[in-house]
C-alpha cells in the first residue's frame, strides 16, 4: 500500500471513528495529513538506487571478472549511493564502501568482493592494564562463488574446511565440480576423461608438480591445508591462456590473506595441524605459517596392508609486504616430507622410502599508470626420493636395495595486463622453465639354485645405473577481452610453447583458445569455448634422456558448451 491510498483511507474513515469535536482535534488531524503528504512527496522524489547485483552485473558486462558470495550480496540489496567514477576501481569503491564491502584485486585479474576490515582505534597503553581488545568477530559467509567470464568455479576456505567431499584438502576442491571423476580414495581427479596427471595446480602463482602425499599409494592427500588458503578457483573447461603446459583442468589456489593476528590449531587421532599469522609494519606486511603432522594409518591400511604407518608432514610459510599502494612483494616456501616403511613376507622385502619436495618463490606485483598491472615471479622446486632396504628370501635371493631420484626446476615468469580502450582488455606474458633430473640405483643380488642366472651356483648380479637429463621450456602468450555488446563478452588467446630436451629433438606448439559469454537473462548465462592444449613429460628422466623411446607430446583440442541458470 502506498502513501496516497493511506491518506485517502484516513480522510474517509477518520470522521466516523474518531468523531472529532471542536477546532483542537481538527488542527491535529490537519497536521497529520500534512506530515503524510510531505512523506509521500519525499518518497516520490527520492532516487531509487539500483540493486547491487545489477550494478555488479553491469561492471561484469564490461569484461571485468568479479567473484562474490550470495550472502554478502543478497538478491534484494540496494546501493546506498549513485555509482560513479571513470575507472573500475572507482566505480566499485563508490558502490561498495557505503555497504562496508571492498573489492580486492586478484593476481590473475579481476576482483573478489569481501567484507571490509576496519581496525578499531587503539587506546594508549597503560602499565598493568587489563586486556580490553575485543574478541575477533566471526563472519559466516556463503562459500560457493561463480566467476564472471570464464567457466571457473571458486570455493572459499570455509567450504574446504567443512565439506566432507574435500576431506579437509584444498586440492580435492576440484572433485565437487561437474565433469570430474575420482577412482577410489585418492586426491587425484580426472577431468572430462583426461588422465590424473594432466591437471595444472598453482599456489600463489607457483606451479606444483603432482602435489600429493604418498604418490605410489594412490596419492591419498595433498600438501595444501585449507587453513592456508583464501580461495580455490577451478576450471574444467577452457582455462585462460596464461594457464598452459597441461591438457586437463586447472586448480588455482590463492594463499590466505592475513589482516590481523590469528591462530588455528587442530588435533585428531591421525595428526595435528597449526596455523599462526600476524601483520606488522603498521599493516603493510603480513606473515603466516601452517604446519601439519599426520600419521594417516587407516586409509593406507585399506589400500596396502604391507605398508607400515606412514608419516606425512608439510609446511607452508607465506609473507607479503606493501611498499606503497602500487607495489607489493610476496614470498613463501612449501615443504613436503613423506616417510613410510614396507614389510612384505611374500616378497621378503624390508625397505624404507623417504621423499620430499621443497618450493620457494618471490612474486612482485606493481600497478603502473593508466590501469596497467605487472607481475614478476621467480620460483624453484627441489624433489627427491630414496629407497633403502634389503631383500632376503631364503634359498632364492638376498641383497640390498638402494635407489635415489632427484629433480630441480627453476621458473621465471613476467606478465602484464591492462585496459586498451573502454571495451578492450589485454593480458600478455612469458615464462621460462629449466629442469635437471637424476635417477640412480645400485646394489647386488645373490641368487640360489635353481633360480640362478645361467645355472651358476651362488650367482652374483650387480646393478649400478645412473641417468641424468636436462630440459627447458619457453612460452609466450597473450589474450584480449572484448565487450562486443552490453551482454556479450569474448575472450581470445594465443600461446607459443617450445620445449628443448638434452637428447631428443625440440618440440614447438601453437595453441589457440576462445571463449564467448552471453548474458541471456538476469539469471541465465550461455558460455561457448574452444581451445588447444599440449603437454610433455618433463619430469621422467628415462624419457627425457631417451633411455626408453620418447612418447610424443600430448595434444588436445576441445569444445565446451554450457548453459547456466541460477
Amino acid at each position: 500500500m502506498n502513501y496516497a491510498s493511506g491518506y485517502a483511507f484516513l480522510r474517509i474513515e477518520a470522521p466516523e471513528v474518531c468523531a472529532p469535536q471542536g477546532p483542537r482535534f481538527s488542527s491535529w488531524f490537519l497536521a497529520a495529513c500534512l506530515v503524510l503528504s510531505a512523506a509521500q512527496a519525499s518518497f516520490a522524489s527520492s532516487p531509487a538506487f539500483p540493486l547491487v547485483s545489477q550494478a555488479l552485473a553491469a561492471i561484469e558486462r564490461g569484461g571485468v571478472r568479479l567473484i562474490y558470495s550470495s550472502q554478502l550480496v543478497p538478491a534484494g540489496l540496494r546501493a546506498r549511493s549513485v555509482v560513479h567514477g571513470s575507472s573500475v576501481e572507482e566505480r566499485l569503491r563508490s558502490l561498495l564502501e557505503p555497504l562496508r564491502l571492498e573489492a580486492r584485486p586478484l593476481p590473475g585479474g579481476g576482483y573478489v568482493i569481501e567484507r571490509a576490515v576496519r581496525p578499531a582505534p587503539q587506546a594508549p597503553a597503560r602499565p598493568n592494564a587489563p586486556m580490553t581488545e575485543p574478541l575477533d568477530r566471526i563472519v559466516v559467509q556463503a562459500s560457493r562463488y561463480q566467476s564472471s567470464l570464464l567457466s571457473g568455479v571458486s570455493a572459499a576456505r570455509a567450504e574446504l574446511e567443512n565439506s566432507p567431499e574435500t576431506h579437509n584438502d584444498a586440492v580435492r576442491a576440484l572433485q565437487v565440480i561437474p565433469g570430474t571423476a575420482v577412482a577410489g580414495y585418492t586426491a587425484r581427479t580426472h577431468v572430462r576423461g583426461s588422465r590424473d596427471d594432466e591437471i595444472l595446480f598453482r599456489y600463489d602463482g607457483v606451479t606444483l608438480n603432482q602435489p600429493y602425499h604418498l604418490k605410489e599409494l594412490q596419492s591419498l592427500f595433498s600438501p595444501v591445508d585449507p587453513t592456508a588458503v583464501d580461495s580455490v578457483t577451478s576450471w574444467t573447461g577452457i582455462a585462460p591462456i596464461q594457464f598452459g603446459g597441461q591438457i586437463g583442468g586447472v586448480v588455482d589456489i590463492q594463499p590466505r590473506r592475513i589482516t590481523r593476528t590469528t591462530a588455528d590449531v587442530q588435533l585428531s587421532e591421525q595428526g595435528a595441524s597449526g596455523m599462526a599469522g600476524t601483520v606488522f609494519g603498521g599493516g603493510r606486511g603480513s606473515v603466516f605459517a601452517d604446519l601439519r603432522l599426520q600419521n594417516e594409518f587407516a586409509p593406507v591400511g585399506w589400500i596396502e596392508t604391507r605398508v607400515g604407518a606412514p608419516t606425512l608432514n608439510d609446511l607452508i610459510v607465506h609473507a607479503t609486504w606493501s611498499f606503497d599502494s602500487r607495489t607489493e612483494l610476496a614470498g613463501g616456501i612449501l615443504a613436503i616430507d613423506d616417510r613410510r616403511k614396507y614389510f612384505s613376507t611374500e616378497n621378503a622385502q624390508n625397505k624404507a622410502v623417504n621423499g620430499g619436495e621443497f618450493y620457494a618463490w618471490l612474486r612482485l606485483q606493481h600497478r603502473f599508470g593508466d590501469g596497467v598491472h605487472g607481475e614478476t615471479l621467480l620460483s624453484s622446486e627441489d624433489s627427491h626420493e630414496s629407497v633403502s632396504g634389503s631383500v632376503n628370501q631364503p634359498n632364492v635371493v638376498f641383497g640390498p636395495l638402494d635407489e635415489r631420484s632427484w629433480h630441480s626446476m627453476y621458473t621465471v615468469r613476467e606478465e602484464l595486463r591492462g585496459t586498451a580502450a573502454t571495451n578492450w582488455y589485454w593480458h600478455a606474458g612469458g615464462q621460462a622453465t629449466f629442469v635437471d633430473l637424476l635417477d640412480q640405483s645400485s646394489g647386488y643380488a645373490v641368487f640360489s639354485a635353481p633360480f640362478v642366472p645361467n645355472l651358476q651356483p651362488n650367482a652374483l648380479a650387480i646393478a649400478d645405473e645412473s641417468v641424468a637429463a636436462r630440459a627447458s621450456t619457453y612460452s609466450l602468450y597473450g589474450s584480449v577481452r572484448w565487450r562486443a555488446t552490453r551482454h556479450l563478452v569474448a575472450d581470445f588467446g594465443v600461446r607459443r610453447d617450445r620445449r628443448k630436451f638434452h637428447y631428443w629433438p625440440a618440440d614447438s606448439q601453437w595453441n589457440l583458445r576462445a571463449n564467448l559469454r552471453e548474458q541471456l537473462t538476469a539469471a541465465t548465462v550461455l558460455r561457448v569455448g574452444w581451445g588447444q592444449e599440449s603437454q610433455a613429460d618433463l619430469l621422467d628422466p628415462m624419457l627425457v634422456a631417451s633411455v626408453v623411446e620418447p612418447r610424443p607430446v600430448r595434444r588436445l583440442s576441445q569444445t565446451n558448451f554450457s548453459l547456466e541458470h541460477l
